[in-house]
């Protein structure tokens, strides 16, 4: 579960920005709050929305989030395709582009919460560390300074070992989860798990949804958003075919390429999405709105809100420009994120809950009127 991620001199980014999803203590809706001992506030909440003008750096966002995957799943021969992962710093400020690129995360796996962290500056890893938080203060898992590495009496295993075979460009924690260390592979397995959904269509979706036979979920959710979809079927060569009601009740089924770009979309996301929900996984979704109508993008929302559809606590991280979500009776106000850029170029990343509002406001009204930031210049 996660509870806290955070990016310094990256991209848009330059000092440390915070996204926090432990609850607040706001007197709003609760019902879809995940229970969480490892949390300090004893709840988070299953999705945040972020808002901001083009350019603000949301896009930023995700991608520092995924950089941050890369770099912990890449192996010690580099990612899939060979290239090593490579945080860019601020460029904007000429102080910072020397210095590391940041990432950090706290988390949740069982009841142990976890603060992971690691820079990287020139292609390799300059610190690391993991800690373990089961009660007020944090136990040394492990910390790395370059290429010397301390280890807490808390931490088992082959170690040293693991430590010797790491190289400067690979975090000891992937090194660690290749030669199958019990303690830290958990951790390492978390962000493999963390799902990342973009603007263009993911081709292997179809081929999976072909592969796995139908999923009575995703044909229900197509209906209560009238793509028109009813059902699909494996077509020729391993495609998939989806089925529309024509006349006299008779079901037609046309191909993917005969489906809206919405559609499509929207097939992605609900693929990322129930697999999210079912492993209790992270989902990041760059442009919620994007092709899709605002009553669907709600309904993506809902699955996470509803403790009926999210059973294992998933959580959903989107970007949007739709501000018809902010009135929506799942959201809570700790759940609306504002990225806006400073004076010098920088992404600032702040919550609602560090404004001044009450218990039923008309959030998006206050959004367009400027009262919160995160706004083009010219529509303040």
């Amino acid at each position: 579960m996660l509870l806290r991620f955070g990016v310094e001199n990256h991209l848009c980014f330059r000092e440390r920005q915070d996204l926090g999803f432990e609850a607040s203590s706001l007197k709003d809706v609760d019902e879809g709050l995940v229970g969480c001992e490892a949390a300090y506030s004893g709840a988070v909440v299953p999705a945040v929305l972020v808002y901001g003008a083009n350019g603000s750096g949301k896009t930023s966002l995700l991608g520092a989030a995924s950089a941050m995957k890369d770099l912990v799943m890449q192996s010690r021969a580099g990612t899939v395709d060979g290239a090593q992962p490579s945080p860019s710093p601020f460029l904007l400020d000429a102080g910072w582009s020397a210095k590391p690129s940041g990432f950090e995360i706290d988390l949740v796996i069982g009841a142990v919460r976890y603060h992971y962290g690691l820079e990287v500056r020139n292609g390799t890893i300059a610190s690391e560390w993991l800690y373990e938080i089961p009660k007020a203060h944090g136990r040394k898992l492990f910390e790395r300074d370059g290429q010397v590495f301390e280890f807490g009496r808390w931490l088992k295993g082959q170690n040293r070992a693991i430590s010797r075979l790491t190289s400067p460009d690979s975090p000891f924690l992937s090194a660690a989860a290749h030669a199958g260390h019990g303690q830290l592979s958990p951790v390492h397995r978390y962000f493999g798990n963390m799902a990342f959904i973009g603007p263009p269509a993911a081709p292997d979706v179809p081929v999976r949804l072909a592969a796995a036979g139908p999923d009575r979920r995703v044909i229900d959710f197509l209906q209560s958003v009238d793509t028109g979809i009813v059902g699909y079927r494996s077509g020729e060569a391993g495609g998939v075919e989806f089925a529309h009601r024509g006349r006299g009740g008779k079901a037609v089924y046309l191909d993917m390429d005969r489906e809206s770009s919405g559609t499509r979309r929207l097939l992605v996301i609900l693929d990322r999405v129930f697999r999210a929900l079912d492993g209790g996984h992270p989902v990041f979704i760059d442009g919620l709105d994007t092709g899709l109508h605002p009553h669907a993008g709600e309904a993506v929302l809902r699955l996470f809100c509803s403790p009926r559809s999210n059973r294992n606590g998933a959580q959903l991280v989107a970007t949007t420009h739709d501000t018809h979500l902010m009135k929506s009776p799942v959201l809570r106000r700790d759940q609306l994120w504002f990225a806006e850029k400073n004076q010098d170029g920088a992404t600032d990343l702040y919550s609602l809950t560090d404004l001044q509002t009450r218990k039923g406001d008309n959030l998006e009204l206050g959004y367009l009127q400027g009262r919160y930031g995160a706004i083009p210049r010219g529509g303040s």
